[in-house]
């Protein structure tokens, strides 16, 4: 009895060797985190191309695991998009001050985010989801932002809007009284419908005019193109883009409550 028990024990409780040994784990380096790519030992990319894929890790690498022919067009094109960003770029969502204050008084409270778009190298037609379509390659950059100048932005997005809806909507109220309405049609059928037309332009032109003249007058304390800022000329030059905005006073900023890292110990 005590020999079966023994030999029930030994069955349960495996010996030494066929526990895993330490050299049989994985290493801390082989784990996702490890700073040279962790799960692609053969990627090519460096950090700064990384980035411009959105790729904190292999994990989430858009090309981690494409073919290896699809794979060699991406670097070569991750290559040649790297040399379209100026070094320090990255660094600029980490100032504590606003980059959009032309005296630099302001201090970071958002981060202003921009979309940006350069054409793809000739030859590369393949998509990365989230990165870059068959025609252009996207680039988001955090801008830091003052309350300030995030309010100039909002009314000069905002206000010519507003006051031009506020235009066509009192041409609408004059036409929906039914005397002016008949009065009108009594001269031509058609001129009520010419009014509200002339209405609708009116309302475009006001919009305008007033974008117009908000930018002349608030440019003078805040920066409306991001291609102003130290360091984003540059991208300007090397050939990238605003995807909205393009015909505007003012580049299209998205906005978003700027996260500070805590300090030790707290």
């Amino acid at each position: 009895m005590e020999n079966e028990v023994m030999r029930t024990t030994e069955a349960n409780n495996p010996t030494e060797a066929e526990h895993p040994t330490e050299a049989e784990h994985p290493t801390e380096a082989e784990h996702p985190g490890d700073e040279a790519h962790p799960m692609d030992k053969g990627c090519e990319l460096d950090s700064m191309q990384c980035r411009l894929f959105g790729a904190e890790d292999c994990s989430c690498c858009p090309i981690y695991g494409l073919s290896e022919e699809k794979k060699a067009a991406l670097y070569d094109e991750a290559e040649y998009l790297a040399d379209t960003v100026p070094e320090g770029i990255y660094e600029l969502e980490h100032s504590e001050k606003c980059l959009f204050c032309r005296d630099g008084s302001g201090t970071s409270e958002y981060n202003a985010v921009a979309n940006l778009g350069h054409k793809r190298k000739r030859g590369c037609k393949e998509p990365i989801e989230g990165v870059a379509s068959e025609k252009g390659f996207l680039l988001s950059v955090k801008l830091p932002i003052c309350s300030n100048c995030k309010r100039t932005y909002s009314r000069l997005w905002y206000l010519p809007k507003f006051v031009g809806a506020l235009v066509a909507l009192c041409f609408w109220a004059v036409l929906s009284i039914g005397s002016v309405r008949e009065a009108l049609a009594g001269v031509h059928s058609a001129l009520p419908l010419a009014v509200m037309l002339l209405g609708a332009l009116a309302a475009v032109f006001v919009c305008l005019l007033l974008k117009r003249w908000l930018a002349a007058s608030l440019t003078r304390r805040t920066r409306l193109s991001i291609f102003e800022i130290e360091g984003m000329e540059k991208l300007g030059k090397k050939g990238w883009k605003e995807l909205a905005g393009k015909n505007s006073p003012a580049s299209r900023l998205f906005f978003e409550k700027r996260v500070k890292p805590e300090a030790d110990g707290e």
